[in-house]
């Protein structure tokens, strides 16, 4: 350490002195000066371990005998250089628990690049530096400082260089969820998640679920969704309901149950009622001589969407609210084997979805969603969709097929997610991937309870309650 050198640093040191005199708000002057000064030259001595008499006393390095206006007769030791900034750059941020690889690059200030040798990061993150890429199999949520030591290439290399900087772990957007049990003692309360298996007529079988979504029991709020089912006889028919409610009416996990089990009830008393009505004997002969079967369906499945309103309507006036309160969706299908092969039945308003699936033939939706002016809009079962016969008939379809692999109906807890458009809902690929996926299912024991947790699926902004009925 040279004399320049234990002259900046004495500079440095009496600058601190000064601040800390209390009161001092320039630099002191005469006497005051110059024994501030002796002592931070003394204690600069002391720190860098030179003997006071081993440099050479400066005359007045600093104008302490000047007064204000005149110009000290030698110049102030340079400032000393600012230490060489470094910037870290890394590629993109983690995700716990998914694998990780970033690159990561340092730079100089003026972008020239610097070669990190190696980095320092906790083993909590669950990430190392290997070859200039940070990696991990499974990083562990939460911000980690980093450090790299690094070097510069070139005439004269550089080392000893240090860069900082944080990596960034985003947690599991499904840690974030909270499950927040419902209100047991609310009016209308059901379990968050149901199922049921049961023997079909004809030898098939019909496996039902339903799930609360995430979105509901993040808040503690009630499952909307529901469904029934009706089974008429062995060689009968097969009747299914599948139901949400509109998550802005306060009292739709209401009507989304009376729905469901008003319209089989109904149906099964108006099939026995106006059986004479099937045209059986022609759909034999011909599969696509639906007309009559269409008017029978009209008096069952229209009757039963009727009545199922008038139901709802009942319990608003009983409970002393209205109608709108208990808004809800209907999907109601009714499946009879017979000798040409499957006749289905459908009454649809909402949004969800009914198809017939056939791995060989593809898929045929039986119906068209409802949807509103704005997205998530749609059409709930009321007074409005039953105005008139015409109205009541286009909601209904009907259709005879040599055979299927399912019957399915779905709220669209299930169908946004899986056919996020129209030309999806169609795509007979996009159905033999779902079918894939939950058939295998459907042939275990306890296929109910599989196919409710099947409905726990991941997809990022699907959070909705989840139905899916199937008759196979």
């Amino acid at each position: 350490m040279d004399t320049r050198d234990v002259d900046r640093l004495a500079i440095a040191l009496l600058d601190y002195l000064r601040g800390a005199l209390p009161g001092a708000i320039a630099w002191p002057q005469g006497a005051d000066c110059q024994v501030l000064w002796q002592q931070a030259r003394q204690l600069t001595w002391q720190a860098a371990g030179i003997p006071p008499d081993g440099l050479p006393q400066p005359a007045d390095p600093v104008g302490v005998t000047l007064r204000p206006g005149e110009i000290p007769p030698e110049t102030l030791p340079p400032a000393a250089s600012l230490p060489l900034r470094l910037v870290v750059k890394i590629e993109r941020n983690a995700r716990e628990g998914e694998p990780y690889r970033s690159a990561v690059a340092v730079y100089t200030a003026a972008g020239a690049p610097v070669s990190a040798l190696d980095c320092e990061i906790s083993a909590a993150a669950g990430i190392s530096f290997e070859a200039g890429y940070l990696v991990g199999d499974e990083p562990r949520a939460g911000e980690y400082p980093i450090r790299l030591n690094c070097a510069i290439e070139g005439e004269s290399t550089m080392t000893g260089l240090a860069a900082e900087t944080v990596l960034v772990v985003n947690p599991n957007p499904r840690t974030l969820w909270k499950t927040i049990e419902s209100d047991r003692d609310a009016p209308g309360w059901k379990s968050d998640h149901a199922s049921e298996r049961v023997a079909g007529a004809g030898g098939t079988q019909i496996v039902v679920a339903s799930q609360r979504g995430r979105s509901h029991a993040h808040k503690g709020a009630f499952r909307d969704d529901d469904f029934a089912i009706r089974v008429t006889g062995p060689e009968g028919w097969n009747l299914v309901a599948v139901t949400d409610g509109a998550g802005s009416a306060e009292r739709s996990r209401i009507g989304s149950r009376i729905a469901a089990h008003t319209a089989v009830a109904v149906a099964a008393a108006k099939l026995e009622a106006y059986a004479s009505l099937w045209p059986i004997a022609a759909l034999e002969t011909n599969r696509q001589d639906v007309a009559g079967a269409r008017t029978a369906a009209y008096h069952v499945l229209g009757a039963a969407a009727f009545d199922a309103v008038k139901a709802i309507e009942a319990k608003a006036a009983e409970q002393g609210f209205a109608a709108r309160d208990y808004a809800t969706t209907l999907l109601l299908a009714a499946h009879r084997r017979i000798a040409s092969g499957e006749l289905v039945a459908t009454y649809w308003v909402g949004d969800g979805a009914i198809a017939l699936f056939d791995t060989a033939q593809g898929v045929s939706i039986l119906g068209t969603p409802d949807s509103g002016e704005y997205a998530g809009q749609t059409r709930f079962l009321a007074r409005d969709v039953m105005s008139d016969g015409m109205e009541i008939m286009r909601r209904i379809q009907v259709s005879v097929v040599p055979r299927f692999d399912a019957l399915l109906l779905m709220t669209d807890g299930v169908s946004d997610p899986w056919f996020p458009s129209d030309a999806a809902l169609h795509d007979a690929a996009a159905w033999g991937r779902l079918w894939a996926e939950i058939a295998p299912l459907l042939d275990l024991p306890d296929a109910a309870q599989k196919l409710t947790s099947w409905l726990d699926f991941w997809s990022s902004g699907n959070h909705d309650d989840r139905t899916m009925a199937v008759i196979r």
